[in-house]
């Protein structure tokens, strides 16, 4: 098989929070080599191969988690690159984008229980997973949650056997 270049990003920023939604991949925030965070939102078309951009987020963001449930997008956690405000800048809000309302905007879902930005996370059977990752003063998570999409709860699960962050995701 040969890969084949695709259609540049709209924005010259190197994002890092991405899902797939219907047809199209979904990029979130980022974070640029001056250490700037973005709101910036954009998505792919594959079949066109086009990027095309979106509306932007309320709260600029890097290393966030990002998923797609219907026609919401979401993005959960990251960090602002404020070390001076609560939390060192590491953020537990929830933004979500509704697709099918034309929405011209993010809206504030509701937070997790504490702040995580470069966490593992993925989507199975309408509930969301975030394992391990950053918390305040940076320090390595051990911890699990699960957000139910439907019923918008949130519960602990078990802890990781080792702290991590910055991992690979996949659900399989």
């Amino acid at each position: 098989a040969r890969i084949s270049p695709a259609a540049a990003v709209v924005f010259d920023v190197p994002s890092d929070e991405d899902t797939v939604m219907g047809a199209r991949v979904y990029v979130a925030g980022g974070l640029s080599t001056d250490g700037r965070r973005f709101t910036s939102v954009e998505s792919y078309d594959p079949p066109n191969d086009e990027w095309f951009e979106c509306a932007p987020m309320q709260e600029a963001r890097s290393a966030a988690m990002a998923f797609s449930q219907g026609s919401k997008f979401y993005v959960v956690g990251g960090e602002n690159g404020d070390a001076s405000a609560d939390d060192d800048g590491i953020l537990r809000t929830m933004e979500v984008y509704d697709e099918d309302l034309g929405s011209p905007h993010f809206e504030f879902g509701p937070p997790m229980p504490s702040p995580r930005c470069a966490a593992a996370s993925g989507m199975i059977d309408g509930k969301f997973y975030v394992a391990g990752g950053r918390g305040p003063q940076f320090e390595m998570l051990t911890s699990t949650v699960v957000f139910d999409v439907e019923t918008q709860e949130r519960s602990h699960l078990a802890e990781m056997p080792e702290p991590g962050a910055d991992g690979a995701r996949a659900v399989v």
